[in-house]
């Protein structure tokens, strides 16, 4: 591989990768939204759940394949800004949204709405909803994401300021395995701290893919082999929903996941040398710069728009549920990341401007 390859893959070279699997995370909670189809449907509850679940896997390596070390306060400082941020900010968007529509529609708050007080303070993921000391509680839904990214991130950069590059690794890929058993022993954790413990070998090893050169070379056959055995051994033996806990293949699950994601790593990174300068290449990569945001915006769409109406509108037909649901969430979260763009360029014309002012006084 040639070092302009090399070179290219530098900032934003996998950003179409992150737009994909944005379209993938909104259609998949768009067919999942009738649970009586989905769950009785194979295709989906169980192949499309794995490749899912193996996809969220491929961004965690995409993140520790773009990683840098940095002092451990200025990487606490920048992960909060750009994941926690925003996950406060979607936690404030929703609540003030269930407070006022228990104005409007003259129903308790706290009976529809209250729920996500206590969720949004720990970070819960309680798939379906559920008590904690007898108090309601619902999911974060999508937002897991960015608490596993956070914690795997801040973790990993600890863990790469050792001097033994050996006990880096193997620390890492520990944090995966205690991870996996604090997921065997609950689904549900504060933070999802558990998710964030297994992220953390993921991110690690997509930095050992990048400090290797892996994607540089040729796989060869057996490796690869072993890679196609295992990700087919969860494809065929399994559901797996990796949010929910549900890894009824264990530990060959975790190795089956990892494996479909470093495949589809390979296969997206030849894809994307050869697409590269296309537009649909440039059209994915739009949508995945702004994947943070996006998750963001679809959280709250899950939460207050009123989805089941496509349900009473169509229902006899999965088809148009699924595709005018897609469509109108699609159409939504396009519109408030485009406003949210404009009014963050309106906010730094204003700070600027105040800049020169302050200037011109002194």
């Amino acid at each position: 591989m040639s070092e302009q390859r090399q070179a290219q893959r530098g900032l934003g070279y996998f950003n179409a990768i992150y737009g994909y699997g944005m379209l993938m995370v909104i259609f998949a909670h768009t067919i999942s939204f009738n649970s009586a189809f989905f769950y009785s449907n194979f295709v989906f509850y169980g192949w499309f759940s794995v490749l899912g679940s193996a996809y969220m896997v491929l961004f965690f390596l995409l993140s520790g394949y773009g990683f840098n070390p940095s002092p451990v306060r200025k990487s606490l400082s920048f992960n909060f800004r750009t994941l926690l941020k925003p996950y406060y900010i979607t936690a404030a968007a929703v609540l003030l949204a269930k407070l006022a529509l228990s104005f409007v529609r003259r129903r308790s708050f706290w009976e529809h709405g209250g729920e996500f007080l206590l969720t949004y303070a720990l970070g819960l993921n309680f798939e379906g909803g559920g008590t904690l000391f007898g108090v309601p509680v619902e999911s974060i839904s999508i937002l897991w994401f960015l608490w596993a990214l956070f914690e795997a991130r801040c973790l990993f950069n600890c863990l790469s300021h050792l001097k033994n590059r050996r006990l880096t690794y193997g620390l890492s890929f520990a944090c995966t395995l205690l991870g996996y058993c604090m997921m065997r022993f609950s689904a549900v954790w504060p933070f999802v701290i558990h998710i964030g413990l297994m992220a953390t070998g993921w991110v690690a090893l997509g930095n050992l893919i990048r400090e290797e050169h892996l994607l540089d070379r040729k796989f060869p056959l057996i490796p690869l082999v072993v890679l196609a055995v295992l990700s087919l051994n969860t494809f065929l033996r399994s559901h797996t929903d990796l949010i929910r806990g549900e890894l009824s293949g264990g530990l060959m699950d975790v190795l089956g996941l990892t494996s479909l994601a470093v495949l589809l790593l390979v296969f997206f990174d030849w894809l994307t040398a050869r697409t590269i300068d296309t537009a649909a290449n440039r059209f994915f990569a739009v949508i995945g710069m702004n994947n943070i945001w996006i998750i963001c915006v679809h959280a709250f769409e899950k939460v207050i728009l009123p989805n089941y109406k496509f349900l009473e509108w169509f229902p006899n037909s999965i088809f148009l549920q699924t595709v005018l649901m897609f469509a109108a969430r699609a159409v939504f979260i396009a519109v408030v990341c485009v406003g949210l763009q404009m009014g963050r360029e309106l906010l730094r014309k204003f700070r600027r401007r105040g800049r020169k002012k302050v200037t011109i006084e002194l």
